[in-house]
């Protein structure tokens, strides 16, 4: 049950374990600084009703679940979906929660575009250091998530990677070259699979399939040192742009202290002409 009339209690409910609240969160929620970037729920129901669907279409499940491979995918998205939802305890649907002082304003003005919106199309951004609207946290790409740090793709991945994998495989994981390798094999077997749905489609109406299937291999191969030499230079560019945005914190931090500095030098100047005034009067 949701309780909003009761200020905190929909956050009470919220924290209740998984058994007492069901499969999902009670209250609805779509403002991207309050969600996780991944949800293994939708994202894992969608993946393997996809790849299930897809082998069925091509019939590895024979004629039958080839025809009905779009009612097979629909039927195994609702069965995974609740099964992945209890599988990891409803964790990852709220990353953060709302402002309970909040609750009870009528409107919240916006720091970045200055209208005026009701609390709930509101978040509360630490980059900004005040409220800012749904829309215009979607369209900020600066702050690169700092309201939640540990629910970004990345973090979630190094997370379940870290939980997985020995310490020492993940240290060699987590590098600049396990980066590399991460990018590239996703990369070529994007292109694989593109690759061999190509061959599926052509083998059926083409009766030298030796033939397509080697001038398939060699466009995989040619693509495949393209795609290396991509995928180094993405890696490079994505390392320096990191290493630019910290040296750029870094002068800001500095130049913030500078300030600082300067404005307490203005006031200790201001008081020492104070009293020298006073003591010429």
């Amino acid at each position: 049950m949701q309780a909003r009339t009761v200020d905190g209690a929909w956050q009470r409910d919220a924290e209740r374990p998984l058994g007492l609240r069901g499969l999902r969160p009670q209250q609805i929620e779509f403002k991207r600084a309050h969600l996780y970037d991944i949800n293994p729920v939708g994202v894992g129901a969608m993946t393997i009703a996809t790849i299930i669907s897809i082998s069925a279409f091509y019939g590895l499940f024979g004629p039958t679940a080839s025809a009905l491979s779009a009612f097979i995918a629909l039927a195994v998205a609702f069965i995974v979906a609740p099964l992945i939802a209890w599988a990891t305890e409803g964790k990852y649907y709220i990353a953060r929660k709302p402002k309970r002082s909040w609750q009870n304003i009528a409107q919240i003005q916006c720091c970045i575009c200055e209208h005026s919106f009701e609390p709930e199309d509101m978040a509360s951004c630490p980059a900004y250091a005040g409220p800012i609207c749904s829309l215009c946290c979607s369209l900020d790409a600066r702050c690169h998530d700092l309201c939640k740090p540990h629910a970004r793709a990345g973090a979630q991945v190094s997370d379940m990677l870290g939980k997985i994998l020995p310490q020492a495989i993940y240290a060699r994981i987590n590098s600049q070259f396990g980066h590399y390798i991460g990018v590239f094999v996703v990369a070529a077997g994007l292109v694989a699979l593109v690759l061999g749905l190509i061959y599926l489609q052509t083998s059926a109406n083409v009766h030298d399939n030796m033939l397509v299937s080697n001038v398939l291999w060699k466009v995989f191969f040619s693509l495949s040192i393209i795609i290396g030499v991509v995928a180094w230079l993405f890696v490079l560019a994505q390392q320096s742009r990191r290493a630019a945005e910290a040296e750029t914190r870094r002068q800001t931090a500095l130049l913030i202290q500078e300030i600082d500095a300067h404005k307490r030098t203005d006031a200790e100047l201001q008081r020492a002409k104070e009293v020298a005034e006073s003591a010429n009067l």
